[in-house]
């Protein structure tokens, strides 16, 4: 079996990442959220929470979202980046939620994001599973 990542961070920040990217699409969203919340697998959400490094630090990569509209490599990866006040800003706004409703999910990393705006409008995204994981190759044995 192989897994195909659409974004260069770690596996469980997938969903969350694809959903927030969608949401700051989908509603032209800024850094004026007054709060962030993701809900991922309970296993998952420890591997990325407020990680030291900024590919697997949950809460950095969605600042980065909401502050550029989209995460590239380069951010992804920038430890200067995510010393910058106005991240960290950002960032202390996002709630990392180890959802027990995803438990038995750990595997298809599902991830729910809730924005909560200044002037009360509530915006969701659920990613029921990362596309790209579990495929699994054919039967045929390579020699």
């Amino acid at each position: 079996m192989t897994n195909i990542k659409k974004f260069c961070v770690g596996s469980p920040i997938q969903a969350a990442a694809d959903a927030m990217t969608d949401l700051v699409q989908e509603h032209r969203l800024t850094r004026k959220g007054e709060e962030d919340r993701r809900h991922l697998p309970p296993m998952g959400s420890q591997v990325v929470n407020n990680r030291a490094m900024p590919d697997i630090n949950c809460q950095y990569l969605v600042a980065v979202i909401l502050l550029d509209g989209k995460l590239t490599f380069e951010a992804a990866h920038s430890y200067e980046r995510m010393a910058d006040p106005r991240v960290r800003a950002v960032q202390a706004r996002v709630n990392l939620i180890g959802d027990s409703k995803f438990a038995e999910l750990e595997r298809k990393r599902p991830g729910q994001v809730r924005v909560q705006m200044e002037d009360g409008r509530v915006f969701e995204k659920l990613v029921p599973a990362v596309r790209g994981t579990r495929t699994p190759m054919s039967g045929r044995r390579w020699r």
